[in-house]
């Protein structure tokens, strides 16, 4: 049970990581920026009509992949 915790944490730290860059790349002057002015910029893009909707097909398309997939992949 500890080393599952432990995998999961590390998956999870990794995720964080990695996801961050991803931001950090797309970002105009990443280190003048403060961790509130990132935080209000995704608030606002998430909240633009065609980024929700793209995010919900993204969501849409993974769901039914792994459905598809059937159990035995899973």
């Amino acid at each position: 049970l500890r080393e599952e915790k432990e995998l999961k944490r590390k998956e999870r730290s990794h995720r964080l990581i990695v996801r961050g860059a991803v931001l950090e790349k797309h970002l105009k002057k990443p280190l003048m920026l403060t961790d509130e002015d990132v935080s209000t910029l995704l608030d606002y893009v998430f909240l633009l009509d065609p980024v929700d909707k793209h995010l919900d097909r993204l969501v849409k398309d993974r769901e039914t992949t792994i459905v598809n997939r059937g159990p035995e992949t899973r």
